[in-house]
C-alpha cells in the first residue's frame, strides 16, 4: 500500500508516510477492549493501532500532501554532579 501511495506522490518522505498512514487507519469493526483516544484525538489500540489501513484514502492523502515540516531535534546536555 504504501508503494501505491509513492507512485502517487513520489516525494513523500518516510515521516510524510507515517502520518499518512495514520490519518488512513480506521478502527471500524476492529473489537478488542483497550481502544482509547489519545492526546490527537484518535482511537488507538495496543492490539490493533490504529486499525485498518484503507488503501484508497490513503492513495487519495497522498495525492494531495503537501509534506510535513521539518523535524525538530531538541537536546539537553545533562550536568554531572559529584556525589
Amino acid at each position: 500500500m504504501v508503494a501505491l501511495a509513492l507512485e502517487a506522490n513520489p516525494a513523500l518522505s518516510w515521516r510524510d508516510v507515517q502520518h499518512l498512514v495514520v490519518r488512513a487507519s480506521k478502527p471500524a469493526h476492529l473489537q478488542a477492549e483497550d481502544w482509547a483516544v489519545n492526546g490527537v484525538g484518535r482511537k488507538v489500540s495496543h492490539h490493533y493501532g490504529y486499525g485498518l489501513l484503507d488503501a484508497g484514502l490513503l492513495v487519495e492523502l497522498a495525492k494531495a500532501w503537501a509534506g510535513t515540516r521539518p523535524q525538530r531535534r531538541c537536546s539537553l546536555r545533562a550536568l554531572r554532579a559529584p556525589r
